[in-house]
C-alpha cells in the first residue's frame, strides 16, 4: 500500500489517470511523493480509471479508498468521486 500521499496528490494522480497521462501520474509521485519509477508504475496500473469501477474488470466497486475487487481480486485505488 503506498504511504505518504496526502489526498490533493491521490486527487491529482486520478485525474491524470482518467485522462490518459499514465506518465503525468508517474511523474508526479516520483517527483512530490519520492517514489521509485518502479514504486510509482505499479501505484499508477492500479488506480481506478473510471470512479468507483475496478481498474481490471471494471465490476462496480463497494467503496472509495484502497481495496480489492471482490469478482477478480484485483487491488484498486479509488481516489477520485464516481463518475
Amino acid at each position: 500500500m503506498p504511504t505518504g500521499i496526502t489526498e490533493t496528490q491521490k486527487r491529482k494522480c486520478s485525474d491524470f489517470v482518467g485522462a490518459g497521462s499514465i506518465s503525468n501520474a508517474v511523474d508526479l509521485l516520483k517527483s512530490e511523493v519520492g517514489m521509485t519509477l518502479k514504486d510509482a508504475k505499479v501505484t499508477v496500473s492500479h488506480i481506478s480509471k473510471t470512479g468507483q469501477k475496478c481498474h481490471w474488470c471494471q465490476k462496480d466497486l463497494a467503496a472509495s479508498g484502497e481495496l480489492e475487487c471482490r469478482d477478480c481480486h484485483s487491488l484498486n485505488f479509488v481516489w477520485r468521486a464516481s463518475k
